[in-house]
């Protein structure tokens, strides 16, 4: 039967209120809107985030969905588009969204009277929150690994229109704490040793903070985490950004190395840092401006060795004395340590005149390298005009016959930057780590494991090529904490601050740096906390571990007179400026902490729009070691 919107809205009310007016009694009366507001900033494990769902999983983004199937065993709450009604779906009923003319349909799937039934279209963002936090939200027809039938996630759901046609986008809400315990088994084993899943807890907290910070302020994107021209979304469940799976992916071991951080984050210069880690460096990590060609060097990630002593690894000769001395003692645990790859030459030919074309259109390769029908004339763009072009655009054989590979530039690492590919028909350069390792394929499928590598050829009487070895080391970019490197380091006594210290250099472990405005008022004899413990004038708090309880508040960009500080509920202090410092100013505030989880709140003091930065640098000391 044809219902019109407003027919068919009352229609699905009636229904979901036989199969749901038990759980209406036990509500306790009218759902609470859902409209929950993000803070202005990201302060620590109880913020609120934002993380855009893929369709499928991979290198790119893939956030563009046909439909979106979403069923909650504890039933849900649902606001259809902004002023629009707000309504309850009994449990185990499921909602499927798809993408319509004027906005967003809605089906409702009503299991427990065997009923399907067209809600109508409404405008979007659709939001649903579970009505009972422990029965999460699930999404049906998404498929993720070590999760059956299906994911589950904490926190809301938000359904919007995607810039894409007809297409539909999905967003996870919820707590930043909640969103690492979904992030950190997936990006590291959970039987990995205590202090290796601590660090990689302070490692994708950071990263996390740092690229939503970048969106609180409305910066440019980091090309690492880039979405789409015009996307809001700063984060996403995909290896593209973190690995995500929600709650039916926890671990009860990693769940205990996001709380033994709480609120902790790796900072350099009073700023969050860009975390970023790979899975093995090989026993030497890369330096950032290396592996990102398009950003410039930082301080925190630089090339750094598992051990004193290397050979200069820019170098063939030490690349390869690296290689079969297998140095680097703390990546050693990795089956990814060393490896070989073999190819024939037909098929390393075929691979690469494949790759190369892939990394001609992303502009990695010098001179442009196209198919035939691609040359000018036939449809095609006109090849390159950098240095070098001309001397071989991919006539009709490829690169010919191949003659050599050779590492034309090697990062601190060993790291293949710059590849030239020799052939009978040209010779083009690839650009880039990830172009290499893409470019050169292994014949079973995938990418190159790393670009920390070295040739080998098998020639024959006529110094034809025969077949080309591989030998390698590591897996992934090669930049930040390797988290193989870290379970080494673990295994050898070292603390979860050893090991976010050695692979960030100049790393701090501290509370999430916050900048606070004065509101105008006076201080004299007022409390930091207003009325039944809610915050007034500006008031800033802070949850977080302090390992050891000790630690110093680092007070900069000082424009206001004083700060206010209360730690956990009692100790108040205030920290006055006579004249505002040029640098940073450093207080030991160890004797208000106490080891495990603190409460800190802040407020500025002066007039209205003053403001200082603020955060506490936490010594670990060991303490977990």
């Amino acid at each position: 039967m044809f219902y019109p919107q407003r027919q068919r809205f009352i229609a699905y009310v009636a229904i979901c209120l036989i199969a749901a007016w038990i759980v209406l009694m036990a509500m306790g009366g009218p759902a609470a809107n859902t409209r929950a507001q993000a803070p202005p900033a990201i302060l620590d494990d109880d913020s609120i985030i934002r993380v855009a769902l893929n369709r499928t999983l991979g290198p790119s983004p893939d956030l563009d969905h046909d439909a979106i199937t979403v069923v909650s065993k504890g039933g849900m709450v649902v606001t259809a588009g902004p002023g629009g009604p707000e309504f309850l779906v009994a449990p185990g009923d499921a909602l499927t969204f798809k993408r319509a003319s004027g906005g967003i349909d809605i089906e409702l799937s009503a299991a427990t009277l065997g009923t399907r039934m067209d809600l109508g279209v409404f405008s979007g963002p659709i939001r649903m929150r579970p009505r009972d936090p422990a029965l999460p939200l699930g999404i049906t027809n998404l498929r993720r690994p070590k999760v059956s039938p299906y994911p589950l996630y904490r926190g809301s759901l938000e359904i919007s229109p995607s810039p894409a046609p007809a297409k539909l986008r999905v967003v996870n809400e919820l707590r930043l704490g909640d969103y690492l315990r979904g992030v950190v088994p997936n990006e590291m084993p959970g039987s990995f040793n205590d202090n290796a899943l601590r660090a990689q807890a302070i490692a994708a907290r950071s990263y996390a903070v740092f690229n939503l910070q970048r969106a609180a302020l409305g910066a440019q994107k980091n090309a690492s985490t880039s979405h789409g021209p015009g996307s809001d979304i700063f984060l996403c469940d995909s290896p593209h950004c973190q690995v995500y799976y929600g709650r039916t992916s926890e671990d009860p071991r990693s769940d205990a190395a996001v709380a033994d951080t709480r609120g902790i984050v790796a900072t350099f210069g009073q700023e969050v840092i860009d975390a970023v880690y790979c899975s093995t460096a090989g026993g030497h990590t890369e330096s950032s401006e290396n592996v990102w060609l398009d950003s410039g060097p930082l301080p925190y990630l630089q090339a750094i060795p598992d051990e004193p002593g290397m050979p200069d690894l820019r170098t063939e000769e030490g690349v390869r004395r690296f290689l079969s001395g297998r140095m680097g003692r703390f990546d050693a645990v990795s089956p990814n340590f060393r490896w070989q790859v073999t190819w024939t030459r037909d098929e390393l030919e075929r691979i690469i005149n494949e790759g190369l074309v892939r990394a001609s259109q992303k502009g990695r390769v010098n001179p442009f390298f196209m198919e035939r029908a691609e040359r000018p004339g036939r449809g095609g763009a006109e090849p390159g005009s950098g240095p070098g072009a001309g001397s071989g655009v991919g006539p009709s054989g490829g690169i010919g016959r191949l003659v050599d590979l050779v590492p034309l530039r090697r990062g601190a690492s060993g790291r293949i930057i710059a590849l030239g590919v020799v052939g009978t028909n040209g010779t083009w350069v690839v650009n880039g780590e990830l172009n290499i390792r893409s470019l050169l394929k292994p014949a079973s499928g995938g990418m190159l494991k790393s670009s920390l590598v070295a040739f080998d050829f098998e020639r024959d009487a006529s110094g034809e090529i025969v077949s080309v070895k591989a030998t390698g080391a590591g897996y992934g970019h090669g930049a930040g904490m390797s988290q193989w490197g870290a379970e080494g380091m673990a295994r050898q006594g070292y603390s979860f601050s050893d090991i976010i210290q050695h692979y960030y250099t100049g790393a701090v472990m501290s509370t999430v740096p916050v900048r606070l405005f004065a509101s105008g008022d006076n201080f004299e004899g007022r409390e930091p906390y207003g009325g039944e413990g809610e915050p007034r004038g500006g008031q800033v708090r802070q949850r977080f571990v302090a390992p050891r309880g000790v630690g110093r508040l680092i007070v900069s960009d000082i424009n206001a007179e004083g700060i206010a500080v209360t730690f956990n509920g009692s100790s108040r202090v205030f920290y006055g400026f006579e004249k505002p410092p040029a640098g940073d100013v450093s207080f030991d505030v160890s004797g208000y902490l106490r080891p495990g989880v603190n409460e800190v709140a802040f407020t500025a003091v002066g007039p209205a729009g003053s403001h200082v930065t603020v955060t506490i640098a936490l010594d670990s000391g060991g303490e977990l070691k």
